[in-house]
Order: C-alpha cells, then structure tokens, then sequence
C-alpha cells in the first residue's frame, strides 16, 4: 500500500479510481483515508462495498461523505432494485438504526 500511495503523489495529474473497500482501506478508517485524500486530491473511491461499515458510524460517515463528496463515487457491479433503498437511507438521512 505503501507503494501505491507514493505512485498517487508522483503522477498527480492521473486520476486514480480505487474500489472495493475505500480503495483498500476498511470503512472504519475514515480518517487514514481522509489523510489520503488531503495528502492527494487525485484519488477517488466508490462506496459499493462499505455500505455495512458506514453504517456503523452513521455521523462520521456522514460528516466524511460531505467533506470529500466530489471524491466519493456510487458503484455497483450488479443492479439489484431492492439494495439502491439502503443506499438512499444511510445517503441521505441520518439515521442510526439500519
């Protein structure tokens, strides 16, 4: 990983899309990767596969998401209509309980 962030910093004109996970870093860790994303403001990340991770920090995660929301994308591999409700309601309430 230590590789892959000094490749981040030598090329910032590319921009570098990781998925799964925040890009390797868990959902837990919100702030190693906003140190990541302060450190290269030419990473973005998808939430596709943290969805249970940030719901179990409701307002960081929402504090985060609104820092850094033209950093953090919305990605599926599959489409399954009944999973988008989940999305919406950890998005755009602040719920606690999911």
């Amino acid at each position: 990983m230590t590789e892959r962030i000094h490749l981040f910093a030598k090329h910032p004109k590319t921009n570098y899309h990781r998925r799964r996970n925040f890009g390797d870093f868990t959902g837990n860790d919100l702030e190693r990767l906003g140190k990541l994303f302060d450190a290269n403001p030419n990473v973005y990340v998808d939430i596709a596969a943290v969805l249970a991770e940030l719901g179990r920090q409701p307002y960081s995660a929402h504090d985060f998401l609104v820092k850094y929301q033209d950093r953090v994308l919305m990605g599926k591999d599959i489409y399954e209509v009944n999973e988008y409700k989940w999305y919406f309601r950890a998005l755009e309430t602040r719920g606690r309980i999911f």
